[in-house]
């Protein structure tokens, strides 16, 4: 590995809108970040080619389909070359870089095996619910070798609960730091019954992970310590 305090940023996006250009440029400043691998998972909206155009210092992978989140995931993983992995959603935006600037210095001060980053949603019918739930966030810090171990357990929506279940198991605490940055939820990127089907078939697929009992005490789960 070129440097223990350096990371790799993987974004796996599919058919995101040209915020991600916006959100590339605000990844260039941040500190320890020496790499950024974007993982196109069979987009057909033509975003990949602007983004070979205006950063071609970001190592652009493609999947001829659209094989989901983990799998996008774990083909950028396997051309990382950093100890440290910096995962984040394409569609993030109000992306303040100084505050990821934080966790990072907490992440590598405190040696964090994960670090979660709090991100907001959009829709006001399920921000009681998810905005209290970090638990739902993919925006993570987190060691290579440990997403390694734990990324070939899951699939589809599976990755942030199989995380969270790895930890829970051993009765960790689970650090987790506060954001302005806001994911839009389902409904909000695809419409009502288009987001509510996806949002259903992400919930499905997380209980089919961990099952109905192990799902519900991930959400009651008490050793999450919010970083300051």
């Amino acid at each position: 590995m070129k440097s223990e305090n350096g990371f790799t940023c993987i974004i796996p996006f599919y058919n995101e809108s040209e915020n991600l250009l916006a959100l590339l440029t605000q990844l260039q400043k941040i500190k320890n970040l020496q790499e950024i691998i974007c993982v196109d998972d069979g987009s057909t909206n033509g975003l990949t080619q602007k983004i070979r155009h205006n950063f071609p210092h970001v190592i652009l992978l493609r999947t001829e389909f659209n094989e989901g989140k983990v799998s996008a995931i774990r083909t950028g993983l396997l051309r990382s070359h950093y100890d440290n992995i910096f995962l984040l959603d394409g569609d993030i935006y109000h992306f303040k870089p100084e505050e990821f600037m934080r966790g990072i210095d907490f992440f590598l001060d405190l040696k964090l095996p994960m670090l979660v980053f709090r991100i907001y949603t959009t829709q006001a019918y399920w921000d009681g619910l998810l905005n209290k739930y970090v638990i739902f966030s993919g925006t993570r810090l987190l060691k290579k070798d440990f997403l390694e171990r734990i990324i070939d357990r899951c699939e589809g929506y599976q990755l942030e609960a199989a995380l969270n279940d790895y930890f829970m198991k051993q009765k960790s605490t689970l650090f987790w730091i506060d954001t302005s940055a806001i994911n839009p939820n389902k409904l909000t990127k695809h419409g009502f019954r288009q987001g509510l089907m996806e949002n259903i078939r992400m919930e499905l697929s997380i209980i089919r992970f961990a099952g109905l009992i192990r799902h519900l005490g991930q959400l009651s789960y008490s050793k999450w310590k919010k970083l300051k």
